[in-house]
């Protein structure tokens, strides 16, 4: 039987959009799922640390409309929000990968 702290279920239950979406989609493989994508979140977060806004505009022009008129911190807020409840896993470690 696998234990998890409660940090690593509260990650889990923060990845979920809905408690119903917690309940039917408890397992053991799904709280380690949420916990790695956090991890690797964290990791291209710090590989990114020292981004300008011309950095993300660059890389967001596409999705954000007002990075103008946004602060740096705020970018990085942003992008590990939309990092954290968008993208895939997967892709998340090919970016990990590439800006390496």
């Amino acid at each position: 039987m696998e234990t998890f702290t409660i940090e690593q279920i509260k990650n889990y239950l923060l990845s979920q959009d809905s408690m119903g979406d917690m309940l039917y989609n408890l397992k053991a493989e799904n709280i380690a799922k949420a916990n790695d994508k956090l991890a690797l979140v964290e990791q291209l977060m710090e590989i990114r640390e020292d981004w300008t806004v011309q950095d993300y505009l660059e890389a967001y022009e596409d999705e954000w409309e007002d990075i103008q008129d946004m602060s740096v911190d705020r970018l990085a807020e942003r992008m590990e929000e939309d990092l954290t409840n968008k993208y895939e896993t997967s892709y998340i470690a090919i970016l990990i990968r590439d800006e390496r």
